[in-house]
């Protein structure tokens, strides 16, 4: 099942993508937003193998460029080097840094036939990223290096400038690194950022309490308060899982 990303702040256009990407492939996995930080947030979480992005993502601010600095962040993540990105605008003269800075694979230029579309994302979706399981992840106590077992790990905290990573035996301590860095070597493990500084482990969410904005963990773990915005955003992945 191929894995896709749309960012574009025009519902109809995020629509029109979407249905495109369907008829080119019925069992991909799309993800859909216009905001930046959900976006990232999708990407980290998943193993993206194709994006659709629109360079103009906020209309109100002249000049704006923040789909294009979000792809530039993209690209500094080692898996997402030189996955297919889809740039969606209709400034056509900007083509050429884009084609060449960021490595895009195409463009659309708004307003684009729906047949132009669906052969470039045709083609573009050919592309298959080579899957790897990821067993564990390492933290470093100094000069000593923590091995863990992912699936082992229940939920991950960050706070006072300290990392406590909660296992399915004991809480252990870690230096700090940023909530963004851990995702990011949790890569596409099942993981979610449920909180400011809250990462849990998708497998361990017996249920979600989207009235009182809490998770219930299996196994007497405890529950864990959803920070506000969260609650639709753990939904969403639930519901593409």
């Amino acid at each position: 099942m191929k894995k896709v990303l749309v960012v574009d702040n025009d519902p109809a256009v995020r629509k029109i993508l979407c249905r495109i990407i369907q008829t080119c492939d019925d069992t991909a996995c799309i993800f859909q937003t216009a905001d930046v930080a959900k976006a990232y947030q999708t990407a980290i979480t998943n193993d993206i193998e194709l994006m659709l992005v629109d360079m103009m993502l906020d209309k109100n601010r002249p000049g704006d460029i923040s789909g294009l600095k979000f792809v530039a962040d993209i690209r500094r993540i080692e898996k997402y080097a030189f996955i297919p990105i889809i740039m969606v605008s209709a400034l056509m003269d900007d083509s050429s840094h884009i084609f060449r800075e960021l490595h895009c694979y195409g463009f659309l230029e708004k307003p684009f036939s729906e047949e132009s579309a669906a052969r470039l994302i045709k083609d573009a979706m050919r592309f298959r990223m080579e899957k790897r399981i990821k067993k564990y992840i390492c933290f470093r106590q100094g000069c000593v290096i923590c091995p863990m077992r992912i699936s082992e790990i229940v939920y991950i905290e960050h706070k006072r400038r300290q990392m406590f990573v909660h296992t399915i035996r004991e809480i252990v301590q870690i230096p700090y690194q940023t909530c963004a860095k851990t995702m990011e070597e949790l890569g596409d493990s099942g993981f979610a950022v449920c909180a400011r500084g809250l990462i849990v482990n998708l497998e361990y969410i017996q249920s979600l309490d989207t009235i009182n904005q809490y998770i219930l963990l299996k196994n007497g773990h405890g529950r864990l308060e959803l920070g506000r915005g969260y609650v639709k955003i753990i939904k969403d992945i639930f519901k593409q899982m």
